[in-house]
């Protein structure tokens, strides 16, 4: 009969205790059980104590695997998170990569712009240095530029008591300006454009502008056919009122209620002025038959030139011409705008006139 036994588990030798059924015992067991029983016996608690030390091994084994599924959980965890910021990261330096592009476009567009305005100015801007901007050298510039075109508009005022009319006139159309044409002025007290922004303010205080006309001083049949026009008063110069005709039908109404046989039917548009109406008030009829901005552009032009020509605005080649450019800009965006809505909204609903 064994006297022990000895099982390896997780790598350690375990010896099971010896077999505690004495010979003499076993000989009594071997007579009642039969030859063999008592070895038998020791058998099965051999077995049982191999189970038992399996079932112990299984148990940490199970233990060790939650251990790794846990600690895979985490990694898991740990890498999703590191992807996410990963991605973060990569959109962070994508946007940076962009916003650098950007400013060195932006960079050379100021830099393209400087040189076009030194060119025109005929002005020395520089290169860039730690002593010199070129970009505020450019500004200057074109503040000094445009302070002198508009001293040329407003000629005459800052030498005479009582004005001369047609620059009287142009110091008050210019004054809701000023602050964006001479954009740079209002930090040099000694800049130019603060002289003649300063200039502009004393000759529109001793110089009141008169009350501009109200559809009242327009004879009444006209004021009715016209009031179902969009109307723009002119900017600037506050001279009378741009009527917008989107059909031949308007275009024919209008010109019938001003006394005046319409001409240019068979055109996309057309423009006509009548001046010098009751109360003064010009009223210019702009006509755009085909919706098309070609034909706005085209036509608006031609009532910008005769808006100059009223207030008494030269138009010159190689000049800025500032007045002509507002003018056209300002007619150009309200039609664009009726042209955009449906034929017969109401005038209210297009939009307020421009100041």
């Amino acid at each position: 009969m064994n006297t022990g036994t000895k099982v390896t588990t997780h790598d350690i030798d375990i010896e099971l205790p010896s077999n505690p059924i004495t010979p003499m015992f076993a000989v009594l067991i071997d007579m009642v059980g039969g030859a063999g029983t008592a070895e038998a016996i020791w058998r099965l608690m051999q077995d049982f104590a191999k189970r038992g030390i399996e079932a112990d091994r299984k148990r940490r084994r199970l233990k060790e695997r939650a251990q790794l599924d846990a600690e895979w959980f985490s990694l898991r965890q740990m890498k999703e998170a590191y992807e996410a910021d990963r991605k973060r990261r990569d959109d962070l330096e994508a946007q940076l990569e962009k916003a650098l592009t950007e400013r060195d476009d932006y960079h050379d567009m100021a830099d393209r712009l400087a040189e076009q305005i030194a060119a025109i100015t005929d002005q020395e801007i520089g290169e860039h240095g730690s002593g010199n901007n070129p970009w505020q050298n450019a500004m200057l510039a074109a503040d000094e530029w445009i302070a002198k075109d508009i001293r040329r508009l407003t000629d005459g005022v800052d030498r005479r008591s009582d004005g001369e009319p047609d620059a009287v006139a142009a110091c008050h159309a210019v004054r809701p300006y000023i602050d964006s044409i001479v954009c740079y002025a209002s930090t040099l007290d000694e800049h130019d454009g603060n002289r003649v922004a300063k200039m502009i303010e004393d000759v529109c205080a001793s110089h009141p502008q008169p009350a501009e006309p109200t559809r009242d001083s327009l004879p009444r049949h006209v004021a009715q056919t016209l009031d179902q026009l969009p109307k723009l008063e002119v900017p600037l110069f506050r001279s009378g009122a741009v009527y917008i005709c989107r059909t031949v039908e308007q275009w024919t109404q209008a010109h019938e209620a001003l006394g005046a046989e319409p001409k240019m039917m068979g055109r996309a548009g057309a423009a006509n002025t009548f001046r010098h109406l009751s109360g003064g008030q010009d009223v210019y009829l702009l006509g755009i038959f085909d919706g098309r901005s070609s034909t706005l552009a085209h036509e608006a032009a031609h009532i910008v030139f005769d808006i100059c020509h009223s207030v008494g605005v030269e138009v010159e080649g190689g000049k800025a011409n500032e007045p002509f450019c507002y003018l056209l800009d300002a007619i150009v965006g309200f039609a664009d705008q009726i042209l955009n809505e449906p034929t017969g909204v109401a005038q209210a609903e297009i939009g307020r006139a421009m100041p």
